[in-house]
């Protein structure tokens, strides 16, 4: 045999042997490719919300909280106007566990601006920073401004305070 003929012998043989793995591959991704069944995967998440707000009453005195707040997931925003010491603003509201992991409270931030240096404090009930909430658990929660009495002089006049854009937040992590 010459050379020519067992060239062409041994490429006839390579094609073949190429075809056949091309076929042998292709029904093996066909036969792994069938998904029998429905599966339904849920969206796993850590989430808290605020939601259910309410104006609260904490005495016969008038609540000052200005306009309507707001709430944008772990966000509550609102206005305050404070006329007189001893007045308030006062909301009560819920931080609700919406995810599928019980979440870990990591700090509670309240932002009161232009507040600085004025006679201005805030107390907030039913939640502390690393509380666990579990999930779809429910905190029932009090947060209240208040102006508070300040040395000053008999003829000193008691100045409003209005405090706009009062935000507080809460925020977490996977616990």
């Amino acid at each position: 045999m010459t050379l020519m003929k067992k060239c062409r012998i041994v490429a006839v043989l390579a094609f073949l042997i190429a075809i056949a793995s091309l076929g042998i591959s292709y029904a093996s991704l066909n036969t792994t490719k069938k998904i029998v069944g429905i599966a339904t995967v849920q969206e796993t998440k850590t989430s808290l919300k605020i939601d259910n707000y309410k104006k609260s009453q904490i005495d016969e005195r008038i609540n000052s909280v200005v306009g309507t707040p707001s709430m944008k997931a772990n966000v509550l925003k609102f206005d305050c106007s404070l006329k007189t010491i001893g007045d308030y603003c006062a909301l009560d509201f819920e931080i609700i566990n919406d995810g599928s992991y019980a979440a870990k409270v990591t700090s509670l931030f309240i932002d009161l601006p232009g507040a600085e240096n004025k006679p201005v404090s805030y107390e907030i009930k039913g939640i502390n920073a690393e509380d666990v909430l579990k999930v779809e658990e429910v905190k029932n929660v009090s947060l209240v401004i208040t102006y508070n009495d300040y040395p000053r002089e008999e003829w000193e006049e008691i100045q409003e305070i209005n405090i706009e854009n009062i935000q507080f937040r809460v925020d977490y992590d996977k616990e």
